[in-house]
């Protein structure tokens, strides 16, 4: 997996002719996927790097944290999904939800 940061990095390099990808087409903004979750089970997660690795200056010191049990979805969230999940929200002023401390869709 990689960085998102180091991923911006290496796109922000390329030749511009490069960085032009191919329309996607109306498609993918229609598509939806199911809503299967996945458990994951509780357990150490090692986050960061060890010294001396490459690394961007947030990732260090590496060490460990006990990560409670989660679900997750299987598959990406697409736009369709978004759109499904607006179109049934009442629409805000602000992004940003004080009250919840989390972005308002």
């Amino acid at each position: 997996m990689m960085h998102a940061e180091t991923l911006a990095y290496l796109f922000h390099n390329l030749p511009y002719d490069q960085k032009l990808g191919q329309p996607s087409g109306a498609r993918h903004a229609a598509n939806s996927t199911p809503a299967t979750m996945i458990e994951i089970p509780s357990g150490m997660a090692t986050l960061g790097q060890k010294a001396g690795e490459f690394g961007w200056d947030n990732e260090f010191d590496e060490h460990q944290v006990e990560v409670p049990r989660f679900s997750i979805l299987k598959n990406k969230v697409t736009n369709g999904d978004l759109s499904g999940f607006r179109a049934g929200r009442r629409r805000t002023t602000t992004f940003l939800d004080p009250t919840q401390r989390r972005i308002a869709l």
